[in-house]
């Protein structure tokens, strides 16, 4: 058990599980920027603080932290790091806003002009291999937890209604990432684990849209 431990550590923190986890996400979204819909209300705009040019669908680091080498007892953090290009979500957020404004707001902007500017967004996810290991004599014993940690970094949108280039009303909507870990369970390749992980990052941007566009109706509302 200990050689299957330390040969899944290996494989975890080395430059070629970057690759293929790079490779594997790329896939998870046929290798390209999910699209902007097209016959989008041109009244609205959005744009993103966090600029990207890339077409590169996510990028990957590695660290090693908490290194606790004591005489009987070792502790180590190997984190693998991955950041997706955030046109992912921008793009996601945007088709999701221009499906439900012709419902939820075009009354509040009554021809008006609404431009929206996405400040911070969730796009980081993290293996997390935090490994323990116990020495008796010439003996060594381990154990690990595996698990999928998300940024939890909140969605914080900008906004500004304007009346022929006149601001009506400016604003801020921050709306909380609710993502939660996943534990990699008993024999679950990271491939699985990770297909869960960017499935319930996709229900959950589109959930966060929503409640943004519930949000912005609430406060334009009247105005």
């Amino acid at each position: 058990m200990k050689y299957l431990f330390a040969l899944f550590t290996l494989i975890l923190i080395s430059g070629c599980f970057t690759s293929r986890l790079n490779k594997f996400v790329a896939r998870q979204y046929g290798n390209e920027v999910p699209p902007l819909l097209k016959g989008r209300k041109d009244e609205i705009t959005v744009t993103s603080a966090d600029s990207f040019t890339s077409n590169q669908i996510s990028t990957t680091t590695t660290k090693t932290t908490n290194v606790l080498p004591l005489l009987f007892y070792w502790q180590l953090d190997h984190q693998i790091i991955c950041t997706l290009n955030p046109g992912i979500l921008v793009n996601k957020f945007t088709n999701t806003l221009h499906i439900d404004a012709r419902r939820e707001l075009t009354k509040e902007l009554n021809g008006r002009k609404l431009d929206l500017t996405i400040e911070k967004l969730p796009h980081v996810f993290t293996f997390n291999d935090k490994e323990h290991m116990i020495w008796v004599i010439l003996y060594a014993f381990d154990w690990q937890k595996v698990a999928i940690l998300p940024s939890n970094n909140d969605l914080v949108v900008s906004y500004k209604l304007l009346n022929n280039d006149h601001v009506v009303k400016s604003g801020e909507i921050t709306v909380p990432d609710n993502e939660n870990k996943i534990g990699l369970r008993m024999f679950e390749s990271w491939k699985r684990a990770t297909s869960e992980y960017l499935a319930q990052y996709n229900y959950n941007i589109a959930s966060m849209s929503h409640v943004f566009i519930n949000e912005l109706a609430k406060e334009l509302q009247g105005i």
